[in-house]
C-alpha cells in the first residue's frame, strides 16, 4: 500500500471526509486529496498530523519501505531499535535477585497485539509470531541496544 492509500484507507474507517481530516489537520483539502491520489507525497510533519488526527502512530502511514537493506550491525541495531521504541517489537527478559539483567535470557518478541497480523513462510511452513523468538547472540550488540531503549525496571 502507498502512504495515500493508507491516508485514505485509515479516514474511511474512521468515517471522516477529506474535508474533515484537513480540518483537523490544518492541511489544505486540495493537498489531503493529493496525499491520496499519490499526486503529492507528504513530508514527516504532515504524516504526523495526518496520523495524530486519525488516530493512528506515524508508522503505520509511512511505515518502512519494502526495500530495507541490513548490511551492517548498525543497521541491524538501529532497526531493532526503532522496532523497540514503537513497540511493535518487545523485549523480555529475566534478572538475577540483585535486579542486574541476565544477558542470556534477553530476547525479542513481536507484541501481541500486532502479532496476529503477521505470519511468516518458511520452507513451506508458516509461522505466526508466537512460533517466533528472537534472542541476540553478540553482547555487544545487546548492551548497545539496551542502551537506547529503556528497559523495563
Amino acid at each position: 500500500m502507498t502512504i495515500g492509500e493508507k491516508i485514505r484507507y485509515f479516514r474511511e474507517r474512521i468515517g471522516i471526509t477529506q474535508s474533515k481530516l484537513a480540518e483537523l489537520t490544518g492541511i489544505h483539502p486540495v493537498s489531503i486529496r493529493k496525499y491520496e491520489t499519490n499526486k503529492m507525497q507528504p513530508q514527516t510533519q504532515q504524516i504526523d498530523r495526518i496520523a495524530e488526527a486519525l488516530g493512528v502512530s506515524s508508522f503505520a502511514i509511512a511505515g518502512i519501505e519494502n526495500n530495507i537493506r541490513i548490511e551492517t550491525i548498525g543497521d541491524l541495531m538501529g532497526l531493532l531499535i526503532m522496532l523497540c521504541k514503537t513497540n511493535i517489537v518487545l523485549i523480555d527478559d529475566k534478572r538475577e535477585k540483585g535486579g542486574a539483567l541476565k544477558p542470556d535470557t534477553v530476547s525479542f518478541k513481536i507484541n501481541p497485539l500486532i502479532s496476529k497480523f503477521f505470519k511468516a513462510s518458511a520452507n513451506g511452513a508458516d509461522f505466526n509470531a508466537d512460533d517466533i523468538l528472537y534472542s541476540l547472540k553478540s553482547e555487544h550488540i545487546f548492551n548497545d541496544i539496551l542502551g537506547k531503549v529503556k528497559m523495563k525496571e
